[in-house]
């Protein structure tokens, strides 16, 4: 695993376990988290990403890095919740149904956050139909709540 991080220094980090959803960043070739680092056999998936790349891993063996290209479609999604508070580069986001989580990033209280992605297009070679085959995360920006 080391040696897949070593490329994406700086790189935001989103993993889904059986029971939650973890964000946190990749430092010096380490996964950072604001409490726990998952452990491998918990991790259902995860994304690691910056604004060139985006590691996807979800099962044994099975990952896929992937550059991103200017004919992608970019798209955004709102994600569900506020900043409720911001300390030590951690932002806590309440989704307003129970959840909550921390953000590696220091946001202003009160913003939403997108998430910027990237839709992989592909094409079905019998009708030349483009349709699209994934998404792929690039990184997060806020959303100003006035």
């Amino acid at each position: 695993m080391k040696e897949l991080l070593k490329d994406f220094n700086d790189a935001q980090i989103i993993v889904w376990t059986k029971d939650k959803v973890l964000f946190g960043s990749i430092k010096n070739s380490e996964m950072k988290f604001k409490f726990t680092t998952p452990q491998m056999d918990e991790i259902l998936e995860f994304r690691i990403f910056n604004e060139n790349k985006e590691l996807y891993w979800w099962g044994e063996n099975k990952f896929r890095k992937y550059e991103f290209d200017k004919e992608q479609i970019k798209s955004n999604t709102l994600m569900l919740g506020k900043v409720v508070k911001c300390e030590n580069g951690w932002s806590k986001v309440d989704d307003g149904r129970g959840g909550k989580f921390y953000l590696p990033l220091e946001m202003q209280k009160g913003n939403e956050i997108i998430i910027e992605k990237y839709d992989i297009v592909d094409y079905h070679k019998e009708t030349n139909q483009a349709y699209i085959k994934g998404y792929a995360i690039k990184g997060y920006k806020i959303k100003e709540i006035r």
